[in-house]
């Protein structure tokens, strides 16, 4: 089901679907008039990869880094959190109506589905660490360094970081607060 509905999604975006007054679905306006969709090629993804690919390439990179730093996050999100990694909010109204991502909770926003977050984070193998970096900065700033049930996911940004020494702290500290 979510391929077949991330192809119409497709579909639509290209201008080949639309919805009529009815809102019943029908070819549009633009290639309706033609005998057939001859000429006009929407390539049909032999894999999962490709259509996210596909979907996901038309974002402007300010807008998809918002989905980079929700992937490196791997939960639902506070808006402010994610407000402070980007200094913007206008992007996720974009990637909401784009339904890539969604409000999951009052102000806490998480991936449409968990194939968009999987997909976004394994392209980021490269340039991991210096995301996981600017999340457990991003969370000290957000949560304050007091936060004990946060200790554990901040140690373990810095850990993906590369930064065992300060990983280590937090770390002691999450399993000081659990004990």
């Amino acid at each position: 089901p979510f391929y077949a509905a991330e192809y119409l999604r497709t579909a639509v975006e290209a201008g080949i679907l639309s919805r009529n007054q009815k809102c019943e679905w029908q070819i549009a306006p633009a290639f309706s008039k033609k005998d057939s969709l001859e000429g006009y090629h929407l390539p049909l993804p032999s894999s999962m990869q490709e259509i996210l690919l596909y979907r996901l390439q038309s974002l402007p990179p300010h807008t998809y880094k918002v989905l980079e730093f929700m992937a490196t996050l791997g939960r639902p999100t506070p808006i402010a959190l994610l407000t402070l990694l980007t200094n913007t909010t206008h992007n996720l109204q974009e990637l909401q109506r784009s339904h890539i991502i969604e409000e999951v909770k009052p102000n806490i926003l998480g991936f449409s589905h968990h194939k968009f977050s999987e997909f976004t984070y394994q392209q980021l193998f490269n340039h991991r660490q210096g995301y996981h970096q600017q999340v457990a900065i991003a969370l000290e700033q957000y949560y304050g360094t007091e936060s004990e049930e946060q200790f554990a996911e901040i140690g373990h940004h810095w850990e993906q970081s590369g930064r065992p020494n300060k990983a280590q702290r937090y770390y002691l500290a999450a399993a000081r607060y659990a004990y």
